[in-house]
């Protein structure tokens, strides 16, 4: 559906040339909910803008639903757009037009007749859970409404490709929540494809199928969210997921282990366990079987694309030699084992 290939985007600086993108390979499948992920910075407000040509790459190709945008002329990348709804962080609606005159506005543009406007803009927003508010301008609205409003403006053209540029950051977390749901539910309904450009972790949790990690311009790593959460293979991957996940060592607690149970030879551990492992008791057959005194300092366990995930910090002390073996033991039975950091 969308095929990104050696994207580059340079600006002008007063230094000389600055490069906001750099080499961007990124392949989306037909009907998935794509996240891309990455700091203030990092180039994913770039990147989307790149998609529909807002922004002009300085090199590469972009294809979208087989037509190659870069290679259009004005007026075919204005017909082409219409394929591609976009909504923003902060709405972007025109606080002298009522909800459905906002929903609406694309359609006048493109010059269809007020009735063929009504059948469309109607089940838009029942589908969004505006019907009632019709009449209300933006500043009788919540937030939440506001951003259902731009999602039916986006959904007005009937696109094949919806881009969400940041579009929970300016709500907050029950909202988000809901919003999150919705598109998750038009997804479904519409078997749109669906890319959504965020900061934060847990929105990529709870809504995306795959993932890619940018920063500093590039893609740093990309896959099924699942993988890219149990087995997050770059450092900024491993932090943004350190957010979400609640894996860093309290300092306090860190301080106090430091003078007592590490001072002695214990050792910390991060025990991670996936699927059906989750609901079995293996980290109290490791210290029975080994003799191992394990004590779980923190952890959870959580659900990623509808699978469990276990998180667990441990102490763990008892011989060297035994740990080694109980290692060993621990991954053929689908504990993944590593070592803390304490730094």
């Amino acid at each position: 559906m969308i095929q990104l290939d050696n994207i580059v985007k340079h600006y002008s600086g007063a230094q000389g040339p600055v490069e906001a993108l750099s080499g961007i390979d990124l392949g989306i499948k037909p009907g998935e909910i794509f996240g891309i992920i990455g700091r203030s910075g990092a180039g994913k407000s770039t990147l989307i803008r790149c998609i529909n040509l807002l922004e002009r790459p300085t090199g590469g190709r972009v294809r979208v639903a087989g037509r190659e945008l870069t290679a259009l002329d004005k007026t075919e990348l204005r017909t082409a757009r219409q394929e591609i709804g976009m909504i923003f962080q902060h709405f972007n609606l025109l606080s002298s037009r009522t909800v459905f005159a906002n929903v609406a506005l694309p359609l006048e543009v493109a010059g269809l007749a007020r009735a063929d406007i009504e059948t469309r803009i109607a089940p838009l927003l029942d589908l969004v859970g505006l019907s009632e508010h019709r009449e209300r301008y933006p500043t009788q609205l919540s937030g939440g409404q506001k951003q259902r409003v731009g999602i039916a403006r986006a959904l007005a053209s009937h696109p094949k490709v919806l881009l969400c540029d940041e579009a929970t950051s300016a709500l907050d977390p029950e909202t988000t929540r809901s919003i999150l749901a919705l598109l998750k539910d038009i997804n479904q309904r519409l078997g749109l494809t669906i890319v959504v450009i965020t900061h934060e972790m847990q929105v990529i949790k709870a809504l995306c199928d795959r993932v890619a990690v940018l920063d500093s311009g590039r893609i740093v790593e990309q896959g099924e969210v699942f993988s890219v959460f149990t087995q997050p293979e770059h450092p900024v991957t491993r932090t943004m997921i350190r957010d979400v996940l609640g894996q860093d060592i309290p300092p306090g607690l860190l301080e106090r282990l430091s003078q007592s149970h590490l001072a002695r030879g214990g050792r910390l551990f991060r025990f991670s366990l996936t699927s059906e492992e989750t609901d079995a008791p293996l980290i109290s057959q490791l210290s029975r079987n080994y003799h191992l005194d394990i004590n779980i300092l923190h952890g959870q366990i959580d659900e990623i694309q509808g699978r469990p995930y276990g998180s667990f910090l441990v102490l763990v002390e008892g011989a060297a030699e035994r740990q080694e073996a109980a290692w060993t033991w621990a991954r053929q039975n689908g504990i993944r084992v590593e070592r803390a950091d304490v730094h």
